[in-house]
């Protein structure tokens, strides 16, 4: 197969793949965004940094994933100028940014939660919306950061993340590295107490059902949050070592293109996975998708049964 040939399949396929994650993204947050809008027993802090989550996936597949179809359809010959590529790379760093954070946030809300519950309860319940405001401030700033440090060469070419080294290796340690560092070290730590909690509950008061079911709650709710955390590693770490290595390579890594946009795609996909992964882990939203996709196809069959009692009516008239 000549190059040629290949650099077009490779296209058609990125295209489908890109093609098939939009509307499956959107149409799953907007799911979860109408279970949580319609059901009070979902509105709780840690919900609340989920449903940033998932805004952030919303932008992403909104803003971003359709430049990448340009961006592959037309490569070498970018059709919109140097500003919207560079605005096109920075919505990309600055959403993953954003689903980095959330899951950051989340975890130490987790953790404060089960480490300190009556001091969560006191304290904590006023700070939920500063600290979303505090993860999106930092991801526009990232984004607004990183807008001056993408070098192109031409105007008519879009680059896939080229900035320098020095730029380059500082955007991926502070808006992705530690944060995720953050979110191990946090999760670990949530892993240890309620396991602790978990044994003192048992070994003392096995009378009590109703603490050690909280503490089996609090314990299910990690696993399902370590569970996000680790897609994001499996979608992100392939990203971060690759820019690491090219940025090492002065971005003249062989098939760079080929690898950039692979490493770009699973991050997509992983946008895909979250309001899945949560939504059918999480008992509550389960419940709330499943009685929407419920309410929904009974829509459907009374409007099919009507239709078809207008047809005969007028059949008979």
């Amino acid at each position: 197969m000549s190059n040629s040939s290949t650099f077009s399949v490779f296209v058609t396929t990125g295209n489908c793949i890109i093609i098939f994650l939009i509307p499956l993204t959107i149409l799953g947050d907007l799911a979860v965004c109408t279970a949580f809008c319609l059901n009070r027993t979902l509105r709780t802090r840690t919900n609340v940094f989920f449903l940033s989550l998932v805004t952030s996936d919303i932008l992403l597949a909104l803003l971003v994933m359709p430049l990448e179809i340009v961006r592959l359809s037309h490569y070498l010959h970018w059709p919109f100028g140097r500003t919207v590529c560079n605005v096109f790379n920075s919505g990309f760093v600055s959403l993953g940014g954003a689903s980095i954070c959330n899951l950051c946030a989340t975890g130490i809300d987790r953790y404060l939660a089960i480490s300190r519950p009556l001091r969560y309860c006191r304290e904590i319940s006023n700070t939920v919306i500063a600290s979303v405001a505090f993860v999106w401030l930092f991801a526009f700033i990232s984004g607004f950061i990183s807008y001056f440090l993408w070098s192109q060469s031409h105007p008519l070419i879009c680059a896939d993340l080229s900035a320098p080294l020095s730029y380059s290796v500082l955007l991926l340690l502070f808006d992705l590295l530690a944060p995720f560092v953050i979110c191990l070290f946090m999760y670990a730590k949530i892993f240890r107490i309620s396991r602790q909690q978990a044994r003192k509950i048992t070994s003392t008061c096995r009378w009590i059902r109703g603490k050690h079911y909280n503490a089996l709650q609090e314990k299910k709710s990690a696993k399902t949050l370590s569970i996000l955390v680790g897609l994001f590693a499996l979608a992100y770490l392939p990203f971060l070592i690759f820019h690491a290595i090219d940025g090492a390579f002065n971005e003249q890594f062989p098939n760079r293109f080929y690898f950039g946009s692979v490493v770009k795609w699973l991050v997509f996909a992983n946008s895909t996975l979250n309001w899945a992964v949560y939504g059918f882990l999480n008992k509550e939203y389960r419940k709330a998708l499943f009685k929407i996709c419920s309410a929904l196809w009974c829509k459907r069959r009374h409007r099919i049964i009507d239709q078809a009692d207008n047809i005969d009516a007028y059949s008979i008239s």
